[in-house]
């Protein structure tokens, strides 16, 4: 069995083997796909079967949780066939994969938005189309599959977006007329998840989406931050983005005591998070009445969420 000292090496490893099978027969899926090493929106490493050799296909695995299982493994052959598999089995669930390859599937009806740390994600930022909003960055995926089971995307890059013949600012507009009907928002009180009752905690709710996938982009929906200030019945929130796949949101007064507060708090949190898959080490005040969303540091804001990109 192979010693691998860090997950790094055990990824170029795989890597490895999945590219000595290409144009094997016996293994379709590396006749049709380009295995390659990717680091996703939340820094993780994976290693995704991309059609085309396109960045963002929806097959992959997750370096971080099969470098803790090969070493249950009864050989490094078997651990392999076993990763082999676990893609075939993804496949299954999205035959159009091979049927129509990936142009096939690019529909942009399915585009969504979504945000990433701008700082932490700079070289994914250079191959893709995207806007800044303060510290974080506003990009687009395509829904290829939902089914309840399997949920594969593909991200939107320079090429795709040429392909579709569109610009920027064309993919933000489609993101944020069809990002919600696509991923299902929700806003879920703090008491009903730690403590199966919505009545614990009213103060507080977690702004996700249904499924717990690429939730960043809820922070750009004006009427979504409406419903949960009503429901908190507060006038402004501060919005703590804890997470690419949720925001915890609560009533505030607006005081600089409590938004100073808020940012050590946040900080302080983050900060013990070994995983560091934190979205931002900022925290946001949103403001019902003006409609405006405020980085804490920041001096004006930066997000307005009244504004109608058709109008640009």
């Amino acid at each position: 069995m192979n010693d691998f000292k860090t997950k790094e090496e055990f990824a170029q490893a795989l890597l490895a083997e999945f590219e000595a099978r290409k144009g094997n027969d016996d293994h379709k899926l590396f006749v049709d796909f380009n295995p390659r090493l990717e680091t996703d929106t939340s820094g993780k490493l994976r290693l995704s079967i991309c059609p085309d050799g396109r960045t963002g296909a929806g097959l992959s695995l997750r370096m971080d949780d099969y470098f803790k299982d090969y070493k249950e493994a009864i050989s490094w052959e078997e651990f392999v066939e076993k990763c082999i598999t676990t893609l075939k089995e993804q496949l299954e669930h999205m035959p159009d994969f091979l049927d129509k390859g990936a142009d096939g599937l690019l529909d942009p009806d399915n585009i969504f938005a979504y945000c990433v740390n701008a700082e932490k994600n700079q070289e994914m930022l250079s191959k893709v189309p995207h806007r800044i909003k303060d510290d974080l960055a506003v990009v687009y995926r395509i829904m290829v599959v939902d089914d309840g089971e399997k949920f594969a995307t593909v991200l939107v890059d320079h090429d795709i977006a040429k392909h579709l013949g569109m610009d920027e600012q064309d993919l933000y507009e489609r993101g944020i007329s069809q990002t919600c009907d696509i991923l299902t928002p929700e806003i879920i009180p703090v008491g009903e998840i730690l403590f199966h009752d919505p009545d614990l905690a009213p103060e507080m709710m977690v702004l996700t989406t249904h499924g717990h996938k690429y939730s960043s982009g809820l922070i750009l929906f004006k009427d979504l931050l409406d419903e949960a200030a009503d429901r908190i019945d507060a006038d402004k929130l501060i919005v703590f983005p804890s997470s690419m796949d949720e925001y915890l949101v609560t009533g505030t007064a607006g005081t600089k005591e409590d938004q100073q507060f808020a940012l050590t708090t946040h900080r302080n949190i983050i900060s013990s998070d070994p995983e560091d898959i934190f979205l931002s080490s900022n925290v946001y005040i949103y403001d019902k009445d003006s409609r405006e969303l405020t980085m804490i540091g920041g001096e004006e804001p930066t997000l307005d969420l009244n504004r109608d990109p058709n109008q640009e």
